[in-house]
């Protein structure tokens, strides 16, 4: 988001305050991604949201809502982490 005094982000379609945000790969650099913002009127679902979209993805066209007429890429998995070693409390805990 721009470092600006009162910056208010907005829905990408109207303006509005958004409710839903997710990830656009940049048309110019496929390697960065960037935020996309929508109101409730033009959001896709949260499902949708969780997934890295294509610089080609047309959400939030009201036309393709709440879908989004791209490809999603694959969640990542969660990382594994090991397993904590059981640490005894001092007596009264």
């Amino acid at each position: 988001m721009p470092d600006v005094p009162n910056f208010q982000p907005q829905c990408a379609s109207c303006g509005l305050p958004p409710v839903v945000q997710w990830r656009r790969r940049s048309a110019d650099d496929p390697t960065h991604t960037v935020t996309v913002l929508a109101c409730a009127a033009h959001g896709i679902t949260r499902d949708l949201a969780a997934h890295v979209h294509a610089a080609t993805c047309t959400a939030p066209d009201p036309a393709h809502l709440p879908a989004c007429g791209c490809t999603v890429e694959p969640i990542d998995p969660e990382p594994a982490f090991p397993a904590a070693a059981p640490v005894a409390l001092p007596s009264g805990w």
